[in-house]
């Protein structure tokens, strides 16, 4: 077996992996960060803040209109609340878990 030959044969397939990482990760990075500015312009735009704060009044009044009483209502009504930020840092630790277990 020609050992000069399978390095050269392992340097061009590795020269090659590098090729497509390096035109890939940026694509996907910039994919990522397209994905989640999306996701926070949804989130924070006024209208949609709007639409969020109507239904969470909506949601408390119908509770108490039911008979829940207020301090429990007011309860229920904020674990229905969304936290983009909570999502956004249980997303990061999850995948820093798994960065961390290979």
């Amino acid at each position: 077996m020609n050992v000069g030959h399978e390095k050269k044969w392992e340097t061009e397939e590795v020269r090659e992996v590098l090729k497509v990482v390096s035109s890939e990760i940026p694509k996907l990075i910039e994919n990522i960060i397209k994905t989640l500015k999306e996701l926070l312009d949804e989130f924070y735009s006024p209208e949609k803040v709007r639409e969020r704060a109507d239904a969470f009044i909506t949601f408390y009044k119908t509770l108490v209109e039911n008979g829940i009483p207020e301090k429990e209502a007011i309860e229920l009504a904020k674990k229905q609340l969304v936290d983009i930020n909570m999502i956004l840092e249980r997303m990061f630790s999850t995948f820093g878990k798994y960065r961390h277990s290979e």
